[in-house]
């Protein structure tokens, strides 16, 4: 203390000034710590205030938040209230700053003699990446901010909101401490599944409330795709486990990109199979904090053209649904496209042990002969027949094969090939 001033006559109030240099409070059962800092001291009778302010200073609040912040610029005011039932201390106009994170805001301990200690704090936060681990506060799972730690590799808070209230000290009931948050984003990537792209964006929020840590991620992209909205949220039944949800849209050129990136091997089918138009997708993931990620990729085509290796005549207009599931692969069911003039039914498998395509379609004669490169006129054949077409990848090499019991084929070839629309005959 120095340039203290002291006013006061015996039996009467007091009043104290002074100028404090070097003051540090350590943290004890729960009391937030701070310093060293320097400022004014004002005392009258059992009131008083401490302005302060400290430029490489740390910060503990361990009831809220499990790691401290050092070197720290920090001010704001102190003013406490002694009685015969304790004593009151009220912070407010507080800055806490570095390079990474400015926080400002209020508190209010509550130290009773007799009974239960409490601690109120509401904060406003502008923050990026390097001040997430310290901004997740003690109601998180460990395992959880680790998660989010982890998944995050940028970020961008402003505005941020924190409030929280509860009992201070270690040997107190914990559920009753209330905390909740709120963080915008105005920049962010998260990489929910290690192998894979990160969500990228520039609008999204964060929130923790009712014990559970939920997002909302807007105007997204996976790599080249854009994402609509993805929400993310811990599952009711287990807190350890996190849902995403959301929306894709892109070329499946740009498909086929976000799935290569992630480390799945797609040579061989982009050698022999070219896709052009555009996809929808619906996402649904359910990522362990510790465990292999689940969930699938529901997929809507409409109009896209098809060229498979081997054909001489490109699937157009091709439509229908189809999934991608993790750790299992890609299967289509009922996809519908044109051959020509004709009609085509096919499913699809992609996956680690089959890459296969198995279509009908009820086929004219003259098609067939353009699509197989056969030469021969419709005055030698014609007609119309149920076509099965299969296509399959073994190894590097895709293998084609087309089948027809041959009823509705015409055939004026010479004996033995002569054939009568009626009459059945294998065709290979």
């Amino acid at each position: 203390l120095s340039d203290v001033v002291y006013l006061g006559e015996e039996g009467h109030s007091y009043q104290l000034s002074a100028k404090v240099s070097g003051f540090s409070a350590e943290a004890a059962r729960g009391i937030p710590a701070f310093g060293p800092v320097n400022g004014a001291l004002y005392l009258r009778g059992e009131q008083g205030s401490f302005h302060f302010s400290g430029v490489n200073a740390r910060l503990s609040l361990p009831d809220v938040f499990p790691r401290h912040w050092d070197h720290q610029k920090v001010a704001g005011v102190m003013a406490f209230d002694h009685s015969e039932r304790g004593l009151i201390v009220r912070g407010s106009k507080l800055q806490v700053g570095d390079s990474s994170q400015q926080i400002f805001g209020d508190l209010m301990l509550d130290l009773p003699r007799d009974s239960e200690r409490l601690l109120h704090i509401e904060l406003l936060a502008n923050a990026d990446h390097a001040a997430l681990p310290g901004l997740m506060p003690s109601n998180l799972d460990s395992e959880l901010s680790e998660f989010l730690i982890r998944t995050i590799s940028q970020v961008d808070i402003s505005g941020g909101r924190l409030s929280y209230s509860g009992p201070l000290g270690g040997n107190v009931d914990r559920t009753r401490r209330e905390l909740s948050f709120t963080f915008p984003l105005v920049n962010y990537q998260f990489r929910p599944l290690l192998n894979w792209p990160a969500i990228k964006g520039k609008e999204g929020v964060v929130w923790f409330h009712n014990k559970r840590i939920g997002a909302a991620l807007q105007s997204a992209r996976l790599g080249p795709l854009k994402v609509g909205i993805v929400h993310a949220s811990q599952a009711v039944a287990d807190a350890r486990t996190i849902f995403i949800d959301g929306n894709l849209m892109g070329s499946v050129s740009d498909a086929l990109e976000v799935v290569k990136e992630a480390g799945i091997d797609l040579d061989a089918f982009e050698e022999n199979v070219f896709i052009d138009g555009l996809l929808l997708g619906k996402v649904h993931l359910e990522i362990p904090i510790r465990g292999r990620p689940e969930g699938y990729i529901d997929l809507t085509a409409e109009n896209l053209d098809v060229l498979v290796a081997g054909l001489k005549s490109p699937l157009s207009n091709v439509s229908g649904m189809a999934r991608y599931t993790l750790n299992q692969g890609f299967r289509a069911e009922n996809l519908q496209g044109m051959l020509g003039e004709n009609t085509v039914i096919a499913d699809v498998v992609v996956n680690d042990q089959q890459s296969s395509i198995n279509a009908q379609s009820l086929l004219r004669t003259a098609t067939l002969s353009q699509l197989a490169g056969i030469g021969f006129s419709e005055e030698l054949l014609s007609g119309r027949a149920l076509w099965s077409l299969n296509a399959s990848k073994v190894g590097d090499r895709l293998y084609l094969s087309m089948e027809t019991d041959g009823v509705g084929l015409i055939s004026q070839l010479p004996i033995p090939l002569t054939k009568a629309e009626e009459v059945a005959g294998n065709i290979k």
